[in-house]
């Protein structure tokens, strides 16, 4: 009766401590993603409409601009109804 508990009490240990350092990871990646990353302002442009599920989807296209004064224009990969903006 015992050493089926003890095995699943370090199964449940491994599983605890590979999780912990699989959100330390990730944790550690978004730090250094925001250390690069910079704050800007953009602006809906327009929406794009799809069709999923028989519902009309509306995706937002965006723009903004560099700070070189590039201006750069994108496609939102997310599509909602009805239409979030």
């Amino acid at each position: 009766m015992k050493k089926p508990l003890k095995l699943f009490g370090m199964i449940f240990s491994l599983v605890g401590v590979a999780l912990l350092l699989l959100a330390g990871a990730l944790a550690w990646h978004e730090h250094s993603f925001l250390k690069g990353a910079i704050e800007t302002q953009g602006q809906v442009v327009d929406m794009i409409q799809s069709h999923s599920n028989g519902k009309e989807m509306s995706s937002p296209i965006f723009e903004f601009s560099l700070k070189d004064g590039t201006l750069v224009r994108g496609r939102s990969s997310v599509a909602s109804y009805p239409p979030a903006y």
